[in-house]
Formats: C-alpha cells, structure tokens, sequence
C-alpha cells in the first residue's frame, strides 16, 4: 500500500483497527511519522480514528503522533507530513528513470 493511500483502503489499518478493539491495544508503534502516512490528510484521518480509540501513536525515536496538547507539535507533524509526501513525489520518478519504467516507455507498453 501507498503511504498516500486512504486509510479506509488499508486493509492492515482495518486489520489494526479489528486488532485494537479486540485486545485493547493503547499503543501502535511506527518506525517514523511517513511510515504511517505520507499524505496530511490521511495522517490526520488515520491518527484522529486511533484517537478516539484512545490509541496513542509513537516513532521509533519516541514522538508522540497524537499529542494534541501543544499546537506547534501538531504543526509540526503536519509539516513533516507534507515533507514526506513531497520526497516521495520527488523519488518515484527518479527510481522510475533508473529501472527504466519511466513516463515514455509505460505509455509504450500500454
């Protein structure tokens, strides 16, 4: 799945969420903020369903996803958000051109 893609379409977040109401889970570990999301709207989505479940959401480095208790920290997670999802838009072309499936020759193949 896409960091971009919407959270309702994640089976493993649909999966996560069977998984939290059914054990209780309070606590979903994520390597960092654009392993969760690369996208701010689906982010903050997917972040706002964890919440109301009284989930909290931490990096491997221990920033605390849904802390909502200081707004700068929230803005600040948006910002990386978008970071993320303009290095992802900046990378895929790149990766595209080195294994030569690039614009042209998908179009080619079509």
């Amino acid at each position: 799945m896409s960091g971009a893609d919407p959270i309702e379409t994640r089976p493993g977040f649909a999966a996560m969420l069977d998984r939290i109401e059914g054990n209780r889970v309070r606590l979903v570990l994520v390597e960092d903020a654009s392993r969760f999301a690369r996208s701010v709207l689906v982010a903050e989505l997917g972040l706002l369903m964890l919440q109301q479940r009284g989930v909290r959401v931490l990096t491997a480095s221990g920033d605390d996803l849904t802390a909502t208790d200081v707004p700068t920290r929230v803005a600040r997670r948006q910002v990386a958000m978008a970071f993320a999802r303009l290095e992802k838009s900046r990378l895929v072309p790149k990766l595209q051109g080195v294994r030569g499936i690039g614009p042209a020759r998908r179009q080619g193949a079509a």
